[in-house]
């Protein structure tokens, strides 16, 4: 290959066969069939001695050393480094769980291994010389879901809290023909449009956005989610609902795509960091019984293996974690595509965006795993689910137990500050 840009796509099916249990809310019972089937996306670029991968899932979120395995075998197998492979999770509440000791679960983790890999080499095979133009849209389909009472949040619709409402969209057309051939999207909205009550199989907002799309464009379509954390979608319920607001965020984005003007000079590259981070520090065992008391009061699920893992590990009334986490960094073009394995809250990613002066600088969560939520410096102090209750929810399944410490947001701003200072548009 000359200096010029390659890019591929590809699609696989990762749906499951028969019902399964399912992940995003403690539901009674499993799957009950499917509403729409889940897939894996891979876009691939070269140019030079440059590789960059994405890989889009549609599903919660697979904990990081699974997700490392698997982007070990992608690296292996393209030779490439673990910093050129990005894997970004959608975050759909119905789709299959990935952990569990029940056979079915192990056989789909199997199965969605081997998807990957089969997308990542139909991306290699379909790569084709390519040119690439960004733009960015408003679509005002979500709303900051933690209300403030008697100093302490709840869930439910803040229209006064902040939403990155930013959707950057990327075109890739081939070189010669100038035929669409792509699209990656980011949305920072959850993909929790379906509600609990629904048990049938779906990739929610992202999976309707991109499956829509492709419908209409005739190519792959990449959707991932950015900073979505404390953000829901403003409707939500059936699929009605989830039609509603997928076909605004498509109409959106159809009537921009023509507009968007080719780039020149297109700069391919990555950068990808492991920093050590610290939870809060829990003082005694009586302060985790009343947080696992909260948690099944306020979300109805068990929580004594969490109380028993902190139990464990409580050692002279006091324990926390250390943790080395990822922040990893594309840019392709004149945009920067950056991720976590965590959940963001929307202000962190504006927050970061304003600090480095730039626009198309998007920061998100659900990238190369999940530990669960990152909340800002502000929202910590009011605790509620994404800051105190998730941990004790999944800590146990995810592997961190208790909330990263009020400074975590502070420490990533200034990362990204001191890396990426010097890229303002």
């Amino acid at each position: 290959m000359n200096d010029n840009l390659y890019v591929g796509f590809s699609k696989v099916d990762i749906s499951p066969v028969g019902n399964i249990p399912l992940m995003g809310y403690h539901r009674p019972s499993d799957s009950t069939g499917i509403l729409d089937r889940l897939y894996c996306r891979t876009m691939m670029m070269k140019k030079n001695n440059i590789t960059l991968v994405i890989v889009t899932i549609e599903n919660v979120g697979f904990t990081v050393d699974f997700t490392k395995k698997i982007r070990k075998q992608i690296a292996y197998e393209l030779k490439l480094t673990l910093a050129q492979i990005m894997v970004c999770f959608t975050h759909t509440h119905s789709a299959p769980t990935t952990i569990s000791d029940d056979k079915r679960v192990n056989h789909y983790c199997e199965s969605v291994e081997t998807s990957v890999h089969k997308s990542i080499r139909e991306a290699l095979h379909h790569l084709e010389p390519a040119e690439i133009g960004w733009e960015t849209i408003e679509c005002k389909v979500g709303v900051n879901r933690r209300i403030h009472q008697n100093g302490y949040a709840v869930m439910g619709d803040n229209e006064k809290g902040p939403v990155d409402h930013r959707v950057p969209i990327l075109k890739v057309v081939n070189r010669d023909s100038k035929n669409l051939f792509g699209v990656f999207l980011r949305i920072g909205v959850h993909a929790n449009v379906l509600k609990g009550d629904n048990l049938q199989i779906s990739g929610d907002l992202p999976g309707w956005i991109s499956t829509h799309l492709e419908k209409i464009l005739g190519c792959p379509i990449l959707t991932s989610i950015g900073a979505a954390g404390n953000i829901n979608p403003r409707w939500r319920g059936q699929p009605k609902e989830l039609s509603y607001i997928a076909n605004l965020v498509v109409e959106k984005v159809k009537s921009k795509i023509p507009k968007i003007k080719i780039e020149s000079d297109i700069l391919i590259r990555f950068q990808s960091n492991e920093l050590p981070f610290q939870t809060i520090k829990l003082s005694s065992y009586q302060k985790a019984e009343n947080l696992a008391r909260e948690a099944m009061k306020n979300w109805g699920v068990d929580t004594s293996k969490w109380l028993a893992e902190i139990k464990n590990e409580l050692k002279n009334d006091l324990f926390y974690q250390l943790l080395s986490m990822e922040i990893q960094t594309f840019q392709i073009g004149k945009a920067f595509i950056s991720g976590f394995p965590a959940e963001i809250f929307a202000e962190t990613a504006l927050k970061i965006s304003e600090k480095l002066n730039n626009n198309l600088f998007f920061f998100g969560g659900y990238t190369n795993g999940y530990t669960g939520y990152l909340p800002s410096k502000e929202e910590f102090a009011f605790g509620g689910y994404e800051v105190d209750w998730n941990p004790v929810v999944y800590g146990a399944v995810f592997g961190r137990l208790l909330p990263l410490e009020k400074e975590t947001e502070d420490r990533i701003i200034s990362y990204f500050k001191n890396n990426f200072g010097g890229e303002s548009q």
